[in-house]
């Protein structure tokens, strides 16, 4: 237990860490900034009231866009269980593919909710598919194990099929728990995938 503790405090700390450009801060006001930071508790609130309040407060600059709530997550994590509300912080320039402290994006967090709308409109808006997330794992491994019938609009967006999931589980380990026809799709989808971002990468084939 203490063994997660600490390394649950380390992901934080080195997180925020690495959003600071100037100033270096010691350890524990990095810390008290992610965890408690500036109007995280009326951000949540409105957010979760799904109250135009905010809305207006972003308007007219009496919050910034970029204000993080717990756990350095930006509104946009906090929203995404409501689309539409998601639609228009991010149509006010809410960031919309930045990392928490423990390393996941807003569509990670619909993909937790099970939201395939919130995963729909941030694809169409372009978030980064390739990269890493909490525990080195990828959007889509992320999306196979906790919300499989996320499969199809992973397909639809192209969404890079390679990396590693919970644990370093292979996408073999992933997917073993479903039946034969959905194993065959999505190992054939991954079989035959095409994109011209150099950033999805299958690392798999550097060992070989």
């Amino acid at each position: 237990m203490k063994t997660l503790l600490f390394l649950f405090s380390f992901v934080i700390l080195t997180s925020c860490a690495s959003q600071k450009q100037q100033h270096i801060k010691s350890e524990e006001e990095i810390a008290e900034e992610c965890l408690f930071p500036k109007y995280s508790q009326e951000v949540s609130s409105l957010i979760w009231s799904n109250d135009n309040e905010l809305i207006l407060k972003i308007q007219q600059n009496q919050i910034n866009k970029n204000a993080r709530g717990s756990f350095c997550r930006t509104m946009a994590h906090e929203a995404v269980r409501d689309t539409e509300f998601l639609e228009k912080l991010i149509n006010l320039g809410v960031p919309f593919d930045e990392k928490d402290s423990m390393g996941d994006t807003p569509i990670i967090e619909a993909v937790y909710s099970k939201n395939l709308k919130s995963m729909d409109f941030l694809l169409q808006k372009g978030v980064k598919t390739y990269q890493k997330h909490s525990f080195d794992s990828s959007l889509f491994f992320h999306a196979i194990e906790r919300f499989p019938l996320s499969l199809d609009l992973l397909i639809k967006y192209n969404v890079c099929p390679f990396g590693t999931g919970f644990m370093d589980k292979t996408l073999e380990d992933v997917i073993a728990p479903h039946d034969l026809s959905f194993q065959e799709k999505i190992l054939n989808y991954k079989k035959n995938y095409k994109t011209n971002d150099k950033n999805c990468i299958d690392n798999s084939l550097k060992k070989k």
